[in-house]
C-alpha cells in the first residue's frame, strides 16, 4: 500500500503548497499514471463547508508536517478562489 500513497511525513506538497491540498481534498483528483507508478484518484469531499476544511487542514499539517499550523476559514476560502 505504501506505493499507493505518498508520505506525508516527506510531502512537499503539504509543507510548501498547502493551497494546492485544500483544492484536492474540496475536488478531489483524477487517476494517474506516472512512468512505472499509478497514482489513485482523490475522491472529492465537496459537502465539506470552509471552516470543515481548515480543521482537516490543519489536523493532518499538525500530524504529518508543520507542528503548531492552524488554518482559518479565511485560509480555506483564499485556497478556493484559485482552484483549477
Amino acid at each position: 500500500m505504501g506505493q499507493l500513497y505518498p508520505d506525508l511525513n516527506k510531502s512537499t506538497k503539504l509543507r510548501d503548497h498547502s493551497d494546492e491540498l485544500f483544492c484536492l481534498i474540496k475536488h478531489g483528483s483524477r487517476a494517474q499514471e506516472e512512468g512505472q507508478k499509478i497514482t489513485m484518484k482523490m475522491p472529492a469531499f465537496e459537502h465539506l463547508k470552509e471552516d470543515e476544511l481548515a480543521k482537516v487542514m490543519s489536523y493532518i499539517t499538525n500530524s504529518f508536517g508543520k507542528r503548531d499550523t492552524a488554518f482559518t476559514n479565511a485560509d480555506a476560502a483564499k485556497a478556493l478562489e484559485n482552484c483549477n
